[in-house]
């Protein structure tokens, strides 16, 4: 058999759900997988809003996108419990025997498993899972609420693990973490592959000029970009938020692009508002030009054993906006701060002020190579997919 595969991949969550639910990575991946050659058909669930199965071509003629409807509340699909939906995409699957693998982007849950379990042992092909969230304990289990541990969260406990053990061939980890996890389960390092965030194609050829531009120069202000931000993401980053608004109140000329609909209740927060400018929701040619129109980028996050075993998306977009980005560096985050990728380690509130003070006399402007950032595309993440899938087939 030849290297290009016919691939069903499926997506757990709702056809463009955004990343909550993992549809950009799951997007991306299977959108790679087809610019490389082989044949993807994505298979996902509609949204409550629509009443028919929707099938239709994305981007490429080898990436077909099948979502498919369910009658349960948006909140259960978004979750992957859309039982009806899965049970659509076995009866398509059987009446389309001609797949060589099966990707699943979050195998345990229904709207994956069902499909997965009838394709493993009806069609005898080999199933892989992406691990790109800890769903048990330590991770989003500890920060449910009482009813979702009881449901939902007793359930990940019971079969995230178990269903990845016993059903799935291989595993593609979102962080090395889960990729440790992985070979405690008994997969060989040959069976699994560490996939982090990438950067879209996109960004990165809107970019093309300023990853070009490597002059030193003195910066009249000073630009500072958050996507996704909402009142719990100014508090993962309150000490750049902080340091901002001192140097802000001490003269300098600083502000916080915002991308999202961000509306500030929080008494405490409001005073943030003198530094932040809404984007809002826009459409994505506009967010790419917004956005890359900042000097650099925040990422700080809290230093929980979820955070540290998964990877924003976010990282992607910023890295290939090729501006410095102040983070805290959780979890792998770490090894672009020793690649030299432009990530910052930010600790302190003082670390803050003191590199954007240097930045604003014009130092601190080294770019990132282009051709590193082309090394971290998606289509470079899905080839190494392609690597792992095809060991199987």
């Amino acid at each position: 058999m030849g290297n290009n595969l016919r691939i069903a991949y499926f997506h757990y969550g709702i056809f463009e759900g955004g990343d909550n639910n993992g549809w950009k990575r799951t997007y991306n991946l299977a959108k790679g997988l087809s610019e490389i050659g082989h044949e993807v058909v994505l298979f996902t669930t509609l949204d409550s809003k629509n009443r028919e199965n929707i099938s239709k071509n994305l981007n490429s003629s080898c990436l077909e996108v099948k979502a498919f409807r369910d009658f349960v509340p948006n909140k259960l699909r978004t979750g992957g419990f859309s039982f009806f939906a899965a049970f659509l995409k076995v009866i398509f699957l059987i009446k389309n025997k001609s797949f060589d693998i099966c990707i699943c982007d979050n195998v345990h849950r229904p709207a994956c498993l069902i499909p997965a379990i009838y394709l493993r042992y009806f069609q005898k092909i080999h199933v892989i899972s992406e691990w790109w969230e800890y769903f048990g304990r330590g991770g989003i289990f500890s920060e449910m609420s009482f009813v979702s541990k009881s449901t939902a969260g007793l359930y990940d406990i019971l079969f995230e693990k178990t269903i990845r053990k016993y059903l799935c061939s291989g595993i593609s980890a979102i962080s090395t973490l889960l990729a440790k996890e992985a070979s405690l389960l008994g997969f060989s390092e040959d069976e699994i592959c560490v996939l982090w965030a990438g950067i879209d194609t996109e960004v990165l050829a809107y970019n093309e000029n300023k990853l070009d531009h490597q002059d030193t120069k003195i910066n009249k202000k000073i630009k500072l970009g958050l996507i996704g931000a909402n009142e719990n993401e100014i508090r993962n980053n309150r000490v750049i938020f902080d340091a901002c608004y001192e140097l802000r109140n001490e003269g300098m000329p600083v502000e916080i692009l915002c991308s999202g609909n961000l509306i500030i209740k929080n008494p405490e927060l409001k005073k943030f508002s003198k530094i932040i400018n809404v984007l809002g929701w826009v459409k994505y040619d506009i967010f790419i030009k917004e956005m890359s129109d900042c000097d650099g980028y925040i990422l700080f996050q809290d230093n929980t054993l979820r955070n540290q075993a998964r990877f924003p998306n976010k990282f992607g977009d910023y890295l290939g906006m090729n501006g410095f980005i102040l983070s805290n560096c959780v979890g792998d985050l770490k090894f672009f701060v020793e690649k030299d990728m432009g990530v910052i380690k930010i600790e302190r509130k003082n670390d803050v002020k003191i590199f954007l003070n240097d930045f604003i006399a014009g130092k601190n402007e080294k770019r990132i190579n282009k051709e590193v950032l082309k090394k971290n595309t998606w289509t470079e993440r899905s080839k190494t997919l392609s690597q792992l899938i095809t060991r199987f087939v």
